[in-house]
């Protein structure tokens, strides 16, 4: 996943693992700088879960931070 051309993260399909847990996401580079409360990684059910966990908590990560989002 990029903002702009600076990657900041990633999410894919993990073949063999339970329906629950199928899909992974990851924010990249703000593990160290991120307020307790916002998550940079998780497992969902499906494509479209994972899309909108990494959504909010990249949208949350830059409200924290206050930067924006690059085009």
């Amino acid at each position: 996943v990029f903002s702009g051309e600076w990657c900041i993260g990633r999410i894919y399909e993990r073949n063999g693992f339970p329906d629950a847990v199928r899909f992974f996401w990851s924010l990249h580079g703000v593990a160290l700088t991120r307020a307790p409360d916002i998550h940079t990684d998780g497992h969902t059910p499906s494509l479209e879960a994972a899309k909108a966990e990494f959504k909010s908590n990249w949208l949350r990560w830059l409200e924290w931070s206050e930067r924006a989002e690059v085009e």
